[in-house]
């Protein structure tokens, strides 16, 4: 059964929601996490897909992170996967421009010419803008697998460019070229959808 918090956070779009508003953190915990500089909801949604959503990995850091009980880890990883599973990504693919939508404007997105819709959740790495096969393969030896796992960086690294370029560089080899169309892609996506 989920609470009202719960369900009221879920429907809404996470904007710039600000971190107590997440079931399970409250005011107390909201503070303990703004003072180690997680600050908004997106940024707990980043580190629930670092941990490639798993339940137990997440509550461990929340736990070591502002000290939540079993009951809030539970609260949160539920809302946060609840989110996850009712606004699957999808990624949408153009000619001339390449950008990610959520299943909600999937319809919308679906007529435009020479565009094709795919469930981005279990898409490859190396299928993000930027990301080659090459630049996948060196991701993916470093246990980043799947896109998602791209985006939860991008979000854990408070969308900051310059952070997210040299994460990028760093981890695989990026070249400018590849760490610009990457970087737009995921900056535009979170700024219509988080």
């Amino acid at each position: 059964m989920t609470s009202r918090k719960h369900r009221q956070f879920c429907l809404e779009p996470m904007g710039n929601k600000p971190v107590h508003d997440l079931p399970g953190i409250g005011r107390a915990l909201g503070g303990r996490l703004q003072s180690s500089g997680i600050t908004h909801a997106r940024d707990i949604e980043g580190r629930f897909l670092v941990y490639n959503q798993n339940q137990e990995k997440f509550g461990t850091w929340l736990k070591d992170t502002c000290g939540a009980n079993a009951k809030q880890q539970r609260d949160c990883y539920n809302a946060s996967s609840y989110r996850s599973s009712r606004g699957t990504l999808y990624m949408v693919c153009s000619r001339r421009q390449v950008r990610i939508i959520s299943n909600r404007k999937k319809r919308k997105a679906a007529w435009a010419g020479n565009t094709f819709v795919q469930p981005m959740g279990d898409k490859l790495v190396y299928e993000l803008p930027g990301i080659g096969p090459v630049l996948g393969g060196r991701l993916q030896n470093k246990g980043i697998i799947r896109a998602r796992d791209v985006l939860g960086r991008f979000l854990v690294l408070n969308k900051d460019e310059w952070k997210f370029k040299n994460w990028l560089r760093d981890s695989c080899g990026a070249n400018a070229k590849q760490q610009r169309d990457c970087y737009n892609c995921l900056r535009e996506w979170t700024s219509n959808h988080l």
